[in-house]
């Protein structure tokens, strides 16, 4: 179904859209894309929740433990990206003052 809806409509944008600017309905699109990104990480959220369930029951843990552990993993793992790359381009202060303000503010 998506192709089918997709395609038509990414030629009709094609056809009446100019290279100079945005096409009117460019809020149309926008506010598909939020809705569509929303409605995929709530799918993925409800999936790691079971997933979390599993992983407590193998383990013999409790599920809110082994979530909270792996949340905190992946919310740290942007701030691990974020400051390894600032500390490439030459911004060890930087990097080194988002590490220790991060968790104050």
């Amino acid at each position: 179904y998506s192709l089918g809806i997709t395609i038509p409509l990414a030629i009709a944008v094609l056809i009446h859209s100019r290279t100079d600017k945005p096409p009117a309905y460019h809020i149309i699109f926008a506010i598909l894309g939020f809705t569509m990104t929303v409605l995929i990480l709530t799918i993925c959220f409800t999936e790691m929740e079971v997933l979390f369930a599993i992983i407590g029951l193998s383990f013999d843990l409790s599920e809110d433990y082994v979530s909270i552990s792996m949340r905190v993993l992946a919310a740290s793992l942007s701030d691990v990206v974020v400051n390894t790359s600032l500390a490439k381009q030459g911004y060890e202060r930087m990097a080194f003052a988002a590490t220790i303000a991060h968790p104050i503010l």
